[in-house]
Order: C-alpha cells, then sequence, then structure tokens
C-alpha cells in the first residue's frame, strides 16, 4: 500500500511540474507572438514610410522638370533682348 502511495505522490509531483512546463512553453509563444505582430508592424511602417518617400520624390523630380522648362523659357526671353 505504501507503494502505491508513493507512486501516486511521484505521479502528482510529475504533473504538477509538467503543468508549471507546460505554462512557461505557454508564456514564451505569446513572448514569441508578441515580438512577430512587433516586426510586422515595423515592417508596415518602412513599407508606408518607403511609399511616401517614393511619392516625394516623384514630385521632386515634376518640380525639377518645371524648373528645367522655366529656366529655358527665361533663357529664351533674355536671348531676345541681348545686344547683337
Amino acid at each position: 500500500m505504501h507503494h502505491i502511495t508513493t507512486d501516486i505522490q511521484a505521479l502528482v509531483i510529475g504533473m504538477n511540474e509538467s503543468k508549471e512546463l507546460g505554462k512557461n512553453v505557454l508564456q514564451n509563444v505569446e513572448s514569441i507572438s508578441a515580438v512577430v505582430e512587433q516586426s510586422a508592424a515595423g515592417s508596415e511602417q518602412i513599407a508606408a514610410s518607403m511609399v511616401e518617400q517614393l511619392e516625394a520624390f516623384k514630385k521632386m523630380g515634376e518640380k525639377v522638370t518645371t524648373l528645367r522648362q522655366l529656366t529655358d523659357d527665361l533663357q529664351q526671353m533674355m536671348a531676345k533682348f541681348q545686344m547683337k
């Protein structure tokens, strides 16, 4: 009888240890999940910033083109007033 009681106590201890290990595994999985979510959010922010920068570069290119055209127009107008 004592042998059965000892075996049951050992089994209960083992089950409690297993339960604690299960909790630790769950906590670690939740931590990893949180890191993955943060990483995904960071990647989305980087992608959004890249899109904004691309748009800004497009606008800057358009303004440079406009400035070149204005410069060409100004040079043509100035050429009319040059002394020959």
